[in-house]
């Protein structure tokens, strides 16, 4: 009963010319899962995986009026908090993350640009190299010297430039931007780290209301 009044409600002050945000917490089915395994706590609709599936068709009306969605999947509850206070207290304000992952494990949830990177010759592929991340200035070297590579970074910035302000006009706080390679370890690492010092270097807005965060999901993930 609760949860079927707080759309009318939400509705009802909007009429009132009240400005009204939401944010909806999605997750997975298995990540949830593994949380109540974790927890050892009992779902109060039931038993498990029923009462996932029932929560879910509850709280689909509410999911679908949200002004805000964040996938908590990937996130520790410290990352939680940031992006909460990111998203709610600095209005004016935009935060670009740029998200290195690997599609092996899943695309990135919640990004609102994707970019694959798996096109690019992959240093997994050199035995001496397998083992290091894009962090290692020898895996670097290798994915940046690739003309390919160099002009995804062009093309990711170029986006990045003419996206960002147009975002701000429209009046949100964050920009989720993923880009992908196989194992999230070499190429998407090494790309994010390109942009991120370009865009530090030559900043996209003159002031100073565009923040960016890099997050590299996979990084330290078993490699195989």
């Amino acid at each position: 009963r609760g949860v079927s009044e707080i759309a009318p409600a939400l509705a009802a002050l909007e009429q009132d010319a009240v400005r009204v945000q939401s944010l909806f917490l999605a997750a997975t089915e298995a990540c949830l899962m593994r949380r109540f395994s974790e927890t050892r706590r009992l779902h109060p609709l039931g038993v498990l995986p029923q009462a996932l599936k029932a929560e879910r068709a509850l709280l689909e009306p509410l999911r679908d009026i949200a002004t805000e969605l964040i996938e908590t999947s990937d996130l520790s509850s410290r990352q939680l908090r940031t992006l909460v206070k990111d998203r709610f207290a600095a209005r004016g304000r935009l935060n670009v993350v740029l998200t290195s992952f690997g599609f092996k494990y899943g695309a990135l949830a919640g990004a609102e640009l994707l970019f694959d990177a798996r096109f690019l010759t992959n240093p997994y592929g050199v035995p001496e190299l397998r083992p290091l991340t894009g962090f290692d200035d020898e895996v670097y070297r290798f994915v940046m010297d690739q003309p390919d590579a160099r002009r995804l970074a062009e093309l990711i910035e170029t986006h990045l430039r003419f996206q960002v302000p147009r975002t701000l006009r429209e009046g949100r706080a964050y920009l989720n931007v993923g880009i992908g390679c196989t194992g999230g370890q070499h190429r998407s690492v090494s790309l994010v780290r390109t942009l991120a010092e370009q865009l530090t270097r030559d900043p996209i807005d003159a002031d100073e209301v565009v923040t960016l965060h890099l997050h590299h999901r996979d990084v330290g993930r078993v490699l195989g």
